[in-house]
C-alpha cells in the first residue's frame, strides 16, 4: 500500500501539490501497475479530491470486477 500512496502523491503533482515522499523507481511503478486491482484503486484515488473510505474502494472494485453497479452487489 505504501507504493500506492507514493503513486497517488506523484499523480497529484499536476494539481499544484508537491509529493511529500520520494518518487518510485521505474521497477516499483511497473510492479504496482502490474496488478489490475491496484490500477482500480489508483483510478478511484485519482478521481477523489478528499479522503475515501476503504469500504467505498472495496465496493467499487468489486463492482468493476463483477460488471455490476455498486448497488447491485448485495
Amino acid at each position: 500500500m505504501d507504493r500506492i500512496m507514493k503513486l497517488r502523491n506523484i499523480s497529484r503533482r499536476g494539481r499544484g501539490e508537491r509529493a511529500r515522499e520520494p518518487s518510485l523507481s521505474r521497477s516499483e511503478a511497473f510492479d504496482v501497475l502490474s496488478n489490475q486491482r491496484r490500477r482500480f484503486v489508483l483510478h478511484i484515488l485519482k478521481q477523489r479530491e478528499n479522503s475515501v473510505y476503504l469500504r467505498e474502494i472495496a465496493e467499487q472494485v468489486a463492482a468493476w470486477e463483477s460488471g455490476k453497479q455498486v448497488e447491485g452487489l448485495c
